[in-house]
């Protein structure tokens, strides 16, 4: 694929031979923004290799608070330049730090070195080892937690690092178990600091790159789908040639951006043919069976606890990337039959005479498909969805159409106010209540609240015996998540 027409390679950035240099085993670490959940992880890691570390942050709470406290990592209170009066030997911005916080100021003024979280991961953990990075608009969190399983198994001791908590780790992170020991983690397209507004994923120098799926996201950054498909195409620009792709063809985007690459590119579909495909898939007694063929020709079926069809396409890049890596077919296949999941990705919070998940879909795409996967695998029952609007996408009316028809895939919807609407214009705002509307035109039954805790009144007013209750945001729901499951436990 050729660069795109429009050149988006202005983004302000500061490379590191024009920063200060940091020692060459830089033992004190201090952090900054560090409760986030990439730096609270990055800080783990860090800590369990040996180092020093201490940060700071504005927004101290749990589960990252109580995470860091267990780890022995200082977490100090707000900003202030006071902080770096001690021996520090490198300085990590998070991306949620602007040039002008006060510690990020002091940073500079005392010549500090400072690199951003993507630069520390790639420098202290991924270099020098085998890279493999998942990256794509969905799925990413659950097909990196596959693939460290898989490698897991097949007794490679991967060191990884992952948006989420991998259920049969109870962490979202390991360190490599040795040497030859490969690195799985997600390239995420966001932009990666303050000085470098380029996405995080430019700088882990992928082996073995698997590519979802690619669409618009992350509105407060990028201007259109052709800004996302340069970051895309910027990442695969950089790539060794000697690289594998794996690739999700039911994408177009993907298909286009994987189209006459140097790279050995391996294709993987539902939908249309690829060199692994899925040729049916059911969900019966708790197992979703996967009917696969390779270049053709039928192998022994998948199986996995996972539901819904986006979750079919995440098995089938792990087995594309668990094939280029060399795992046995055997042990992939144990894997799959044993991964446990990733919290916040449809996990179970109680499963009594309801159903109660949680679940970080945020996306018009990712709510669409999480419904369908919960419809198929939960054929009869009532299917109650409550939508929280949080991300800077989400928030604004790109995708009002959209989001209208993915959450009429559920009987009963609930919609939570939008998160910081002051962050956008009146008439850039999500417009819930056109939303509601068309669902209530379209025979369904919804409610916008105008607080957490009015919804959750709502809610327990509603829900019956035999419901499937879905609850989708990509941050805390207000808490609703437990005080739900409590509320139903007691009820």
């Amino acid at each position: 694929m050729s660069n795109n027409s429009t050149n988006y390679n202005d983004y302000y950035y500061i490379p590191p031979d024009l920063r200060p240099l940091p020692p060459q085993h830089s033992q004190r670490i201090y952090m900054i923004g560090i409760c986030g959940m990439g730096m609270g992880t990055l800080a783990s890691m860090l800590k369990q290799s040996g180092r020093e570390v201490i940060g700071s942050d504005s927004a101290i709470y749990p589960p990252m608070s109580e995470h860091l406290a267990s780890q022995g990592i200082t977490v100090l209170p707000g900003y202030d330049p006071a902080n770096l009066e001690r021996p520090i030997d490198l300085v990590v911005v998070g991306n949620v730090v602007r040039k002008d916080n006060p510690e990020a100021a002091s940073t500079v003024q005392r010549g500090l070195p400072y690199v951003s979280m993507a630069e520390m991961l790639e420098r202290e953990f991924i270099s020098g080892r085998t890279s493999v990075v998942i990256s794509g608009t969905h799925g990413k969190t659950t097909t990196s937690g596959l693939t460290a399983w898989a490698l897991q198994q097949a007794r490679m001791s991967p060191g990884f690092m992952v948006g989420g908590i991998l259920r049969n780790f109870g962490s979202s992170h390991a360190l490599p178990g040795g040497p030859e020991s490969p690195f799985v983690c997600e390239g995420d397209e966001y932009d990666t600091a303050y000085f470098d507004k380029g996405p995080k994923f430019l700088h882990y120098r992928p082996e073995v790159l698997l590519l979802n799926n690619v669409e618009f996201d992350h509105a407060d950054i990028y201007q259109n789908l052709d800004h996302v498909l340069w970051a895309f195409n910027t990442l695969l620009d950089r790539m060794d040639p000697a690289g594998t792709v794996v690739a999700g063809i039911d994408c177009p985007n993907v298909r286009r951006l994987v189209q006459d690459r140097k790279q050995r590119v391996i294709s993987y579909a539902t939908a249309c043919d690829a060199q692994i495909r899925a040729c049916s898939w059911k969900f019966d007694a708790g197992l979703t069976t996967i009917e696969t063929a390779i270049e053709g020709q039928s192998v022994e079926p998948i199986a996995t606890p996972l539901i819904g069809e986006h979750n079919v396409r995440n098995v089938l890049a792990c087995y594309g990337a668990c094939r280029r890596l060399g795992v046995d077919e055997s042990v992939f296949r144990k894997a799959m039959l044993t991964f446990q999941g990733m919290a916040r990705r449809s996990q179970v919070l109680l499963d009594g005479a309801v159903k109660l998940i949680d679940d970080f879909a945020h996306h018009p795409t990712a709510v669409a498909t999480t419904l369908d996967g919960l419809r198929a695998a939960h054929p009869g029952r009532r299917l109650v969805a409550a939508f929280e609007p949080r991300s800077a996408t989400s928030r604004s009316n790109r995708f009002q159409e959209q989001y209208t028809v993915a959450l009429n895939r559920a009987d009963i919807v609930f919609l939570a106010p939008l998160h910081q609407p002051e962050r956008l214009l009146p008439e850039q705002r999500l417009d819930l209540e056109q939303i509601a509307e068309q669902l209530r035109l379209a025979g369904r039954n919804c409610s916008v609240g105008r607080s957490h805790e009015e919804l959750s009144v709502a809610m327990l007013e509603c829900i019956e015996p035999g419901d499937v209750v879905v609850l989708m945001s990509n941050g805390g729901f207000g808490g609703l998540p437990r005080k739900l499951a409590q509320a139903l436990e007691r009820k």
